[in-house]
C-alpha cells in the first residue's frame, strides 16, 4: 500500500515538469540546386508526433534578400515509409518580409521526414526540401 501512495505522489509533479519545461527553439535550413533560393525552417520545439508544431519559414533569394511571394505551398511526409503527413500545413505571410507562419502541421511517428515549401517565382514553380 505505502508504495501505491508514493507512485500517486510523485505522478503529478512528473505531468506538470513536462509541461513546464523550457525548449530551444528548432532551425533546419536549405538551399536550391543552384543556389538562387535559401530557407530556413524554425520551429518552437523539436519535431515530435503528437502536437501541432508552430513553425515559420524564412524565403531568401541567392543574394540574402527576402522573398516575398503570393503563396507558399507546404507537403511532406516521409518516404522511406511511402506516406505523406497526416495534416494539410497552411503557408500564410507573416509582418516580416520572406517571413511565413506555418499552421496545422503535425507529425504522426518518430523517423525521417521531409517538408516541401513551393512557391511561383518569375514565373516558374521553386521548390525548397528540408529534409529532417
Amino acid at each position: 500500500m505505502r508504495r501505491e501512495m508514493t507512485l500517486i505522489a510523485l505522478i503529478p509533479g512528473l505531468i506538470w515538469g513536462s509541461a513546464h519545461a523550457t525548449s530551444t527553439p528548432w532551425t533546419v535550413s536549405t538551399t536550391s540546386a543552384d543556389a538562387s533560393f535559401h530557407g530556413t525552417l524554425q520551429c518552437d520545439k523539436t519535431p515530435r508526433p503528437g502536437p501541432f508544431q508552430q513553425c515559420t519559414l524564412s524565403l531568401n533569394q541567392g543574394d540574402n534578400t527576402p522573398l516575398e511571394v503570393q503563396r507558399v505551398f507546404i507537403n511532406g511526409g516521409m518516404p522511406a515509409h511511402g506516406h505523406g503527413l497526416p495534416t494539410s500545413p497552411q503557408a500564410s505571410a507573416d509582418k516580416q518580409p520572406g517571413h511565413y507562419l506555418i499552421k496545422g502541421l503535425k507529425f504522426s511517428m518518430p523517423g525521417d521526414w521531409v517538408l516541401d515549401a513551393s512557391f511561383q517565382h518569375q514565373g516558374t514553380l521553386q521548390t525548397l526540401r528540408f529534409e529532417f
